[in-house]
């Protein structure tokens, strides 16, 4: 004959462990919930700028010296990525804003977006490189010497921008792991 206390205990048991993994659940849903509603904040920001950027650089272009002439085409036609890649952001936040994510998925996915906005900022630092480099070539004349120095110097405006935005999205996004999804991971252990 069964021990009904062992019976019991077992159901004790179990209970405990499905309301701690319910709560486990609603904890990792309420950061996912956060980590998207930043990365929709910040691809929001993103956009703006673009927006801003677009519309600046078409009426810019139309001015009579050469040089801000590709300056302002530049930047439009920069921001025109830019611009998409928010709209994709954005997109993937309306997918994934309904989506419930395991432990494993929220680290991958935390992990990932940290990630890109770290490799994004050594890019960036690049782009301003490669604006210091057409500014260079300019002074050195000829007669690319205008689109140079206008595309150098989009290449240094947008290239910092983007190096500002992709190290805060990094450090709101690691700021964040660190306070909200660390301490689950942590109970996990205990």
């Amino acid at each position: 004959m069964r021990n009904p206390f062992k019976i019991a205990f077992q159901i004790a048991l179990c209970c405990a462990y499905f309301s701690a993994q319910s709560q486990m659940q609603e904890q990792l849903n309420q950061f996912n919930h956060g980590r998207l509603e930043k990365n929709k904040q910040l691809m929001v920001t993103l956009g703006s700028w673009s927006a801003v950027n677009l519309v600046s650089g078409g009426l810019g272009s139309l001015s009579l010296d050469a040089t801000s002439q590709h300056f302002h085409q530049m930047n439009a036609l920069w921001n025109t990525v830019n611009f998409s890649l928010a709209a994709s952001g954005l997109i993937r936040y309306r997918k994934d804003k309904s989506a419930i994510f395991s432990l494993s998925e929220t680290i991958s996915e935390q992990h990932k977006t940290e990630k890109i906005f770290l490799v994004n900022s050594a890019i960036d630092i690049s782009y301003i490189g490669a604006g210091a480099f057409l500014n260079y070539q300019s002074g050195l004349g000829g007669a690319n010497a205008s689109i140079q120095k206008g595309f150098g110097n989009s290449l240094i405006v947008q290239g910092a921008f983007l190096l500002i935005f992709d190290v805060a999205a990094f450090y709101i996004h690691k700021k964040n792991r660190l306070k909200n999804l660390e301490p689950i991971v942590q109970s996990i252990g205990l």
